[in-house]
């Protein structure tokens, strides 16, 4: 994901964002994004998300890097999202549970098959 590229593909940068929140302080701005983060997905912070400013022509873009988690991560422990193309759905209910069950059970069931030895 790039934070300062439009919808389009326009890339519009992080700058008017870092000079009127965080006085072009660069650190401010990804420690700001880091509490942020840290906030809403608690432990898989460190785990599975990365990201860094780079430099994308003349402006800056904040660039995150999500790898794919074993088990169903929460935002704020009780909202689940799954992507598909090009939207994010909530799930809850009834779905939720199905997609779950099937996304993760597989997963967790692959894991043990793979320490079994035949």
């Amino acid at each position: 994901m790039y934070v300062g590229v439009s919808d389009s593909g326009d890339i519009v940068g992080i700058e008017e964002e870092l000079n009127l929140l965080f006085n072009n302080n660069y650190d401010k701005f990804l420690l700001n994004f880091k509490d942020k983060l840290k906030t809403k997905f608690k432990n898989y912070l460190h785990t599975h998300i990365e990201y860094n400013l780079i430099n994308a022509g003349k402006k800056k873009v904040l660039e995150v890097n999500c790898t794919k988690s074993k088990e169903a991560v929460f935002i704020n422990e009780n909202d689940f999202y799954v992507r598909t193309n090009p939207a994010t759905e909530k799930l809850e209910g009834k779905e939720l549970l199905n997609y779950t069950k099937h996304r993760f059970l597989t997963l967790s069931f692959l894991t043990l098959l793979s320490f079994i030895q035949f």
